[in-house]
């Protein structure tokens, strides 16, 4: 119960420590840019959350769908790459004042495989009751999240909080990698 409820304060907190920290750094207007940018990538990450819904009791019960994972990540590929490639065009198109958006959604689209392959393990390791190592990964993921804040920020302003966020969610990865390796 211990380690749920500080998963459940670790999420908040992750959800809500950009906005606290860009805004004073860097201004409101680079804030809301950002979260134009989180917002789009929040679209593609629904995917991998629905998935996480659906095999979270597969592993529980011991039957993994592995397919589906696998599926997950390769769409996941080729949504960040739709995205590099379309979001030039498309937010211009659409989103005229935002512009500058344009190159914080390039970045943030990198996120979305390290993402899925994350809930992959979540769901994993949920299903076999591990939840520890789900609270440390979210420690990690923050921690990596504010140190790139505070040192990419002062050297390429947002762009280095979009590649914050980026980095968190590889770190995630590879200790949930790492993690992994060493259970089996």
């Amino acid at each position: 119960m211990f380690e749920s409820y500080g998963q459940n304060i670790a999420s908040s907190f992750w959800s809500q420590l950009d906005k606290l920290m860009i805004a004073p750094l860097l201004g409101f207007t680079l804030l809301g840019n950002y979260q134009l940018g989180l917002q789009f990538i929040a679209l593609f990450q629904l995917i991998p959350f629905i998935v996480l819904k659906y095999t979270l009791p597969l592993d529980a019960s011991g039957n993994p769908n592995r397919n589906l994972k696998i599926f997950t990540i390769l769409a996941s590929v080729f949504f960040t790459i739709m995205i590099i490639l379309f979001s030039p065009i498309v937010i211009p198109l659409f989103f005229e004042k935002f512009i500058h958006v344009v190159d914080i959604v390039q970045i943030l689209s990198l996120s979305l495989i390290p993402f899925s392959i994350n809930t992959v393990y979540s769901s994993k390791f949920l299903g076999s009751e591990k939840s520890r190592i789900f609270l440390i990964g979210s420690i990690i993921t923050i921690t990596v999240y504010v140190i790139g804040i505070i040192t990419l920020n002062q050297i390429i302003g947002i762009i280095g909080v979009a590649i914050s966020y980026v980095l968190g969610m590889i770190s995630l990865s590879l200790f949930y990698f790492i993690i992994d390796l060493r259970k089996n």
